[in-house]
């Protein structure tokens, strides 16, 4: 490893946030370089420092070292690279804590994670040797134990201490029932999101740990933890959930939170995760039950974020009034360089007020992870000074040392924050301290050229940079103060100009009508980096949120569940470093029935919005004269008609007349286009459009004198009536009357509908709805069933050739999981866009929390028992979302509906925790007897809640299993099996001990006894009957259509 001192300096950052924070009250040093991922700081007795480091360019794929710093003339720089007292070989450090002789560290390694108690031998100089470990057993573990913290037991005598250790939880979003084993010096089983604590007694020769205690529970991953110097209070970080949608934009904030001294193990508070948090950005409290945090912490005013929460530190007693009694706080934020990173500040929390700030802006710093102190010192380990956890040397160590030498002339600047991005007119502050007289006199450059000066008794002073003509890229802004006394003081700070972020909408128009599936663009400008985040909201309620590298983004709107009228769409655009940007328009949303038009009359002849009046319009036959349509002048108007007609397939020809301009679409492509002043003029086309439904546009001007707009097609004769749905579609006999809604396709005004063939009172509402008074006399039909057949743990699922769910469905079938990734394609039978599915199964859950997990492209909803958990139906590519919700013991219904309407088809749900599987059933053994004396052959079992691992048992004796899915499994049976005649139980038992009634199969006596009325089959695996059979069996008839497979334990062909 190089290692690199760097002389003392004051400015490798800058520091500040709130007006307590005089710079000129600090020295600033960098007291190591070149280091390797250093995550942990701890002062040892003799003042020196251990430092957790890696041994290699890659944190996560090397061993770990303990590297110790010495300081022996308190210049703030460390007397020497350091000397490594210990290596751990598995690597990947995060926590490093002292108690008298013995020396703590946790790694995170994939496979070997443990905490080591080591033992300074030599004292703090080392060596340090290791006494032993506890190892924890971590499977498919999102959060791990990363944290550390120790004290003195209470009551325990000299040598006795607590040590306090974290295990996270095992998913972003929640916890489920899984454990961790934990083994070594101490064995136990661990809860997730959880602290505990053990007892560490050590005799100077031996150290026994016991007393496994959980402290608190509810807990994603509280990776910072300490004690408070004075009262013993015990202070801790938990990192807040990243979004389900947008795991870059955080769904719940960063916390600091405390248990009393006097409460530490006498019971296990509940912090509320998952389901009682603070939400990110509003701090808003989203469910309850949970013991509150401190403080919630959110984005400052400019909109820089605090992500990532690592170690945590008590203040350095002899800092500055106001910054003495706190808790500093180092944020991860993301893994990117500092000038892309607005999320890795070191945070200040005053214990007093309960308010916070940034100490340390972000854009500083790479990743400040670790601290420790002295008592007047505050030591910050940055993890890697470019982001970058793939680099050697780039960790570095600072220290923040009170100093107290006599108070000299200082400037500095409050605002904007080192390295950021700006844009627009930016406020500068600026400030000093250590005058020696007045006027104090401030001076401010741009590159160099003067563009602000004032002169007063004021310690401060501030000015409103227009950004607005100056080149994008790096400024550097100068400040230079005069006292009284004519001494100066000097600061700069770097900034970068970028375009403003902008958020708008490309289409709709504002005022725009709209209907049926609305096509919504967005776009964002002046992003300073990716990932750009677009949130679309719809009357104030999120329908969208999008996240990648575009700087544009769409959403396909279904008006159809929106009254008609004005309504508010609002966008924010998010870009990488955090700055914001809103947009909103209103929209008119109408509806009109397929067979009709949707008129749009516009005061102009260039068909912009808003339009002055809308209408549903059956044909388009004007004919205004010197006039024009109610509402609009008579000259300088225009009409753009919009609707969806049925065609049968035959050619048409479409015919138009018009004064002045007018064009016809069918499907977006012009099939006439005359768009010009013109006196009244008759043009046709004839085109030959596909069965089915098609859209039919028009868009009309008129400039001046009169006015004809008409067009109509003939020759393609509307298909008769089909009818999908009925609503309802049961009733029960002797019920009541009632209304039966109808649905199909291509009814007209005068449709009747039949019931038992004779004609019922009809309301025509639409070409696609009638609805039909049904009497009471004439409820003389039954009432089916629930249920579709499938049993317990399997999905019902129907499959739709439309993307509304609209029966018929096109297929169904008996599902045990929902893990679709079509990509391109589709199911079986569907076409690859615009199909949907519903899925419906009963399942039995166990009393607790499950977490539902779904991920669709397009949308989809879940519900449990009626009640939608995720409700994301909505155009989209492949997203995830969760959902935790409490259940009871017993059966449940879930249901899932998805739809694709274009590109690739994504539908994937699953869950955790909770579920319990019900013992399995044996149905049908297929073949159900054999003769004895012949040959092995393969057993079918059917039946239901087999699952992975299941064993059929023949007479009680596990034979070889194959599973094959939830309602069949396959055996080996050997020719040993079926070597005499017998009658053999044969069940089934899941790998959970559940063991199924067993059904009997029939070893017939040699010679084929078969009883009077069957027939005694012989199978051969040859054409010409020739000895021996593969299998004999006994059975009723015979009625084989076997397809392209044959009987079972034959080949497919060449059989007899």
């Amino acid at each position: 490893m190089f290692i690199a001192t760097v002389a003392p300096a004051a400015a490798q950052f800058a520091i500040g946030g709130d007006a307590r924070v005089n710079p000129d009250d600090f020295r600033i040093t960098t007291f190591a370089s070149g280091l390797n991922a250093t995550t942990s700081l701890v002062r040892l007795p003799d003042g020196s420092i251990l430092a957790a480091t890696a041994d290699g360019a890659n944190y996560f794929a090397s061993t770990g070292s303990l590297r110790r710093f010495v300081d022996a003339d308190g210049d703030g720089v460390a007397d020497g690279p350091g000397t490594v007292v210990y290596t751990d070989p598995a690597g990947v450090l995060t926590s490093v804590r002292v108690a008298g002789s013995l020396v703590f560290i946790t790694s995170v390694r994939e496979g070997q994670e443990h905490i080591s108690i080591l033992r300074m031998t030599g004292g703090p100089a080392g060596p340090y040797t290791l006494v032993g470990n506890l190892n924890f057993t971590f499977t498919n573990w999102e959060h791990k134990s990363y944290a550390l913290a120790v004290r003195p037991a209470p009551g325990g005598g000299a040598n006795t201490w607590e040590l306090y250790f974290n295990v996270g939880s095992d998913t972003n979003g929640g916890q489920s029932a899984a454990t961790v084993g934990l083994s070594g010096m101490i064995s136990g089983i661990l809860q997730g999101g959880s602290i505990y604590r053990v007892t560490v007694q050590d005799t100077g020769s031996t150290v026994t740990v016991l007393n496994l205690t959980r402290i608190a529970a509810g807990l994603r991953n509280a990776a910072g933890m300490a004690f408070h110097p004075t009262t013993g209070d015990f202070y801790f970080e938990d990192n807040g959930m990243d979004g389900f949608q947008d795991r870059l934009d955080a769904r719940s904030a960063d916390e600091i939170n405390m248990i009393p001294r006097a409460n530490l193990g006498a019971s296990t508070p509940d912090f509320g995760f998952p389901n009682d948090y603070i939400e990110y950005r509003t701090g808003n409290r989203i469910g309850s039950g949970g013991v509150q945090p401190l403080v919630a912490f959110q984005p400052n005013a400019d909109g820089w974020e605090s992500e990532g929460p690592f170690e945590i530190a008590f203040a350095p007693p002899m800092f500055p009034p106001g910054l003495n009694n706190g808790i500093f706080v180092g944020f991860f934020g993301q893994f990117a360089a500092p000038s892309l990173n607005e999320e890795n500040p070191v945070v200040f929390y005053d214990l007093a007020t309960g308010e916070y700030f940034h100490f340390i802006e972000a854009f500083q710093l790479g990743h400040p992870d670790a601290f420790t102190t002295s008592d007047d010192s505050l030591f910050v380990a940055d993890m890697s000074s470019t982001g970058d956890l793939f680099t050697a040397g780039t960790g570095v160590i600072y220290q923040i040392k009170r100093d107290t030498t006599p108070p000299r002339l200082t400037a500095w600047f409050t605002h904007p924050a080192a390295n950021s991005p700006v844009s627009g007119t930016v406020p500068v502050g600026m400030s000093a301290s250590g005058a020696g007289a007045t006027p104090i006199a401030f001076t401010l450059t741009v590159d160099g050229a003067q563009v602000f000066t004032a002169s007063g008794t004021a310690t401060t002073a501030s000015f409103d940079w227009d950004t607005t003509g100056m080149a994008t890229g790096t400024h550097t802004l100068g400040l230079t103060v005069r006292d009284g006394t004519g001494a100066t003081a000097t600061a700069s700070r770097t900034v970068t100009v970028t375009a403003p972020l902008k958020a708008s909408f490309s289409s709709p128009a504002q005022g725009a009508t709209v209907s049926g599936s609305t096509k919504i663009d967005m776009a964002a400008s002046g992003a300073f980096n990716t990932p750009i985040t677009f949130k679309l909201s719809i009357d104030g309620k999120e329908v969208s949120s999008m996240v990648g590298g575009d700087a544009f983004a769409s959403f396909f709107w279904d008006t159809t569940p929106f009254a008609t009228g004005s309504h508010t769409l609002s966008l924010l655009v998010r870009d990488g470093v955090g700055r914001t940007a809103t947009a909103s328009i209103s929209v008119i949303v109408t509806r009109c029935t397929q067979g009709q038009f949707l008129a749009e009359y516009f005061s102009n002849i260039t068909l912009t919005p808003p339009a002055t009046r809308t209408a549903c319009e059956a044909t388009v036959n004007n004919d205004w004269g010197a006039g024009g349509p109610a509402g609009l002048p008579v000259d300088n108007f225009s009409v753009r008609w919009t609707g969806r007609f049925n065609f049968a397939g035959s050619a048409a020809t479409f015919t138009a007349r018009a004064d002045d301009g007018i064009r016809v679409f069918l499907d977006g492509v012009a099939i006439i286009n005359q768009f010009h002043d013109q006196p009244a003029t008759t043009y046709t086309a004839t085109v030959t459009p596909t069965p089915g439904v098609h859209e039919v546009k028009i868009e009309y001007y008129e400039r001046g004198g009169d006015a004809v707009a008409q067009v109509s097609w003939t020759g393609a004769t509307a298909p008769p009536p089909t009818m999908i749905a009925l609503t309802p579609s049961s009733a029960t006999a002797g019920g009541a009357a009632f209304t039966l809604t109808v649905d199909g396709t291509n009814f007209v005004a005068g449709t009747s509908v039949l019931w038992n063939g004779v004609s019922r009172p009809t309301t025509f509402v639409s070409a696609t709805r009638v609805s039909a008074a049904i009497a009471a006399a004439a409820l003389t039909f039954t009432v089916n069933p629930a249920g579709a057949g499938c049993p317990t743990g399997q999905f019902f699922a129907q499959y739709f050739s439309n993307i509304a769910l609209t029966p018929p469905a096109t297929r169904t079938a008996c599902e045990t999981t929902i893990n679709n990734d079509w990509g391109a394609g589709g199911p079986a039978g569907l076409p690859v866009d615009n199909f949907s599915v519903r899925w419906v199964g009963s399942f039995h859950f166990a009393d607790g929390t499950v977490i539902f997990t779904a991920r669709a492209d397009d949308g989809i909803r879940v519900f449990l028992d009626g009640v939608a958990v995720i409700d994301q139906f909505h155009d989209q590519p492949a997203t995830t979302y969760t959902a935790t919700v409490n259940v009871t013991a017993g059966p449940h219904e879930v249901k899932v509906e998805y739809y694709e309407r274009g590109g690739d088809a994504v539908a994937q749900v699953s869950w955790t925790g909770g579920t319990t599987t019900p013992a399995p059933t044996v149905t049908a053994l297929t073949p159900n007897s054999a003769t004895a004396g012949g040959a092995a052959f393969t057993l079918n079992v059917d039946g239901s809640n087999f699952v992975s691992g299941a064993s059929v048992l023949w007479n009680g004796a596990s034979r070889t299993t194959m599973f094959v899915n939830a309602t069949r499994v396959t055996a080996a049976i050997t020719a040993a099996d079926i070597a005499a005649a017998s009658s053999v139980p044969v069940s089934v038992r899941n790998p959970d001990g559940q063991t199924s009634a067993a059904l009997t199969f029939t070893v017939n006596p040699a010679g084929a006894g078969c009883p009077t009325g069957q027939f005694f089959a012989q199978y051969f695996s040859n054409i010409a009957l020739t000895p021996p059979a593969t299998r004999t069996a006994c059975e009723t008839t015979i009625n084989n259509d076997w397809g392209a497979g044959g009987p079972a334990g034959l080949p497919v062909d060449n059989f007899s």
